[in-house]
């Protein structure tokens, strides 16, 4: 296994623009056989949308249980908006916190 990977995701937006998910990990650089990743969503882009996620992993016996932790943000601003009756106009915003833990 290699100390650190990275990798990269294109991709091309029904409304033009290329966004790119850009990844890098970290591997056993301990005698403990963890694993952090982090990931993110570049550039923002029309909607200006931004995404953030981070992962952990640690062996925590010698069967080979693991401990996994992960926390990610997503959010967005599209430049769409709802008009209704009475010259009301609705702005979307979408807002997504998510974390996790777990033993597998």
């Amino acid at each position: 296994r290699k100390p650190f990977t990275t990798s990269m995701s294109l991709v091309q937006k029904s409304r033009g623009g290329t966004q790119a998910l850009l990844s890098a990990t970290s591997n056993s650089q301990t005698s403990m056989g963890e694993q952090l990743s982090v990931s993110g969503l570049f550039p923002p882009g029309e909607d200006k949308e931004h995404y953030y996620r981070v992962d952990y992993n640690q062996f925590v016996n010698a069967e080979g249980t693991q401990l996994a932790l992960a926390a990610e943000r997503y959010r967005a601003d599209p430049n769409s908006s709802v008009q209704l009756d009475g010259g009301f106009e609705l702005k979307p915003h979408q807002s997504i916190d998510r974390y996790s833990i777990g033993l597998s």
